[in-house]
């Protein structure tokens, strides 16, 4: 489990294009994320639209090449099988994906930094997100904007038996 907080100034990120642009996706715009992300469904998308969770795009060139999403109240972590309850001021990012073309390029820490202002502004004090501790890679483009490790949230199975945990740190 990772934290940026918000009342922290954000670092500067380097983008290798200048032609990058962040938006929140809006439901006319389902079918180009889809386009970016075929393995995911409309139902899907619209469901967590309708939940009230935004979608943070990379435009490249008309083409969707980066997107994360953000949940607050509850955010759903799919590869646990559950939900997490957030305290107030507190946002969830999940599932995050860049295009493998723009990996490297600046997109996703582009997206957090406008991300953070976005939610900033709302007076949310800060995001979390949480990454496999195998993804490496994963790790990098969390810490260029300043996210740190706050704990561990996990699952652990036998059968039909669930054990959810989540440790943080104070």
């Amino acid at each position: 489990l990772l934290e940026r907080r918000l009342t922290r100034v954000s670092p500067l990120v380097s983008v290798a294009d200048d032609d990058l642009r962040v938006a929140v996706l809006e439901g006319s715009e389902i079918a180009a994320y889809l386009a970016f992300r075929p393995d995911q469904d409309a139902v899907t998308i619209r469901g967590r639209l309708l939940e009230g969770h935004r979608c943070f795009v990379v435009w490249h060139q008309g083409q969707i090449v980066h997107a994360a999403w953000a949940a607050t109240g509850q955010a759903p972590i799919d590869y646990l099988g559950r939900r997490l309850v957030l305290g107030p001021g507190e946002v969830f990012v999940f599932d995050a994906y860049t295009a493998p073309p723009f990996r490297g390029r600046g997109a996703s820490p582009l997206r957090a930094l406008v991300l953070d202002r976005y939610f900033r502004d709302l007076g949310y004090r800060s995001v979390l997100t949480a990454v496999h501790p195998e993804n490496r890679a994963g790790f990098r483009p969390l810490e260029k904007v300043g996210a740190v490790r706050v704990g561990v949230i996990g699952c652990l199975g036998i059968g039909p038996w669930r054990w959810h945990f989540l440790r943080r740190q104070p």
